[in-house]
């Protein structure tokens, strides 16, 4: 499942909850940049917001949580999806 939560899914957030969910389907062996890829051609908002088609990397102001756990960009786009996987972008964030 991918979430983007308030301010990324664009037209594609729940409007009350800031949030949208997109649940793929995938191949046995796919990975994170496969999926992103992906969408990021079907999806203009994710393509505009969190996956920069051209260098295929994503946003370096987003954060990716993965299973519950930080992880680092240059690390999660070769691993294999695994069911059940969950993975979370995260806008980022001005505090005053």
């Amino acid at each position: 499942m991918v979430e983007l939560l308030s301010g990324l899914g664009g037209s594609l957030a729940d409007s009350q909850r800031g949030r949208a969910l997109l649940e793929e389907k995938v191949r046995e062996g796919d990975t994170w940049r496969e999926l992103f890829q992906s969408l990021g051609t079907r999806i203009q908002p994710f393509a505009e917001r969190v996956w920069d088609l051209p260098t295929q990397q994503i946003d370096s102001q987003i954060l990716v949580i993965l299973n519950g756990r930080l992880v680092r960009q240059d690390t999660i786009l070769e691993s294999a999806i695994e069911g059940g996987d969950r993975i979370v972008f995260v806008p980022p964030y001005q505090g005053g």
